[in-house]
């Protein structure tokens, strides 16, 4: 079977649609990575002693997840209207 999607990217709603599709598996590996690689790797932070607080702890959590977008070059501001 094959699929084939067509979007006319002069209009802005379709160009946004396109681009959200062309994101999505790289959107399915950024949110796999943070449920399985980053909790262990927090976890693994929490039980060295990384961390001093809980405030600590969220700012870690929130720029791994930032830190992971980037590095799959996915920029959400391109992708909300």
């Amino acid at each position: 079977m094959k699929i084939l999607w067509k979007f006319d990217t002069d209009n802005p709603d379709e160009f946004m649609e396109m681009q959200r599709c062309l994101q999505a598996s790289d959107a399915f590996n950024y949110i796999w990575d943070i449920l399985h690689n980053s909790q262990k790797s927090i976890i693994h932070n929490i039980d060295k002693g990384k961390y001093e607080s809980q405030e600590e702890v969220v700012y870690d959590i929130y720029r791994m997840m930032w830190d992971r977008l980037n590095e799959r070059g996915i920029n959400l501001e391109k992708l909300i209207e």
